[in-house]
């Protein structure tokens, strides 16, 4: 985490979830936490990539991490916007903490056929404002081979994008 201070980048993604094995979550969570508490002001966008909110580990993990003021946080495996809305109330105190051209709080991850299926609910969450997608998870799910240059993925990639737009034209 250190070497990310003298990196020169827009943002970075503090990884809790898939990067971070089981025994090792705790651990994880206190060594972010105290990252954070001995760097509270970045010159870059901090993303938290919770656990995946179907899991109890998922649902506690806002109200561990809202206390360290990120700037976004990332929602893995986002599969309906109920899952959005059971923990938006705990996300709310999440803000940047400085003027960007892009400023989010909450970051939703498509990364599942279901998650696909349901891309323009989700973007259309009131607490969305960002969608990321996850071609690794959406390849193992599908059992189809991503092909050069992700070739097999991009249907579904576009699907995601025309269900975003479609949703960002409704709301302007």
């Amino acid at each position: 985490m250190a070497k990310t201070l003298a990196l020169d980048m827009d943002a970075v993604i503090f990884d809790l979830e898939d990067s971070v094995a089981e025994h090792a979550k705790q651990t994880a969570q206190e060594n972010l936490a105290a990252f954070f508490k001995a760097n509270s002001i970045s010159a870059f966008f901090r993303i938290i990539r919770i656990n995946t909110p179907s899991r109890p580990r998922g649902l506690a993990d806002p109200e561990r991490v809202r206390d360290l003021n990120p700037d976004a946080i990332l929602l893995p495996k986002v599969e309906e916007p109920e899952t959005i809305s059971r923990i938006a109330g705990m996300l709310s105190p999440c803000k940047a903490a400085r003027p960007v051209l892009w400023a989010i709080c909450t970051v939703a991850m498509i990364e599942t056929p279901k998650g696909i299926l349901q891309t323009a609910a989700i973007a259309a969450h009131p607490a969305i404002t960002t969608l990321v997608v996850g071609p690794n998870d959406i390849t193992a799910a599908t059992d189809v081979t991503p092909g050069k240059n992700r070739t097999n993925l991009h249907p579904w990639l576009m699907q995601i994008v025309l269900a975003s737009h479609g949703v960002r034209m409704l709301r302007a």
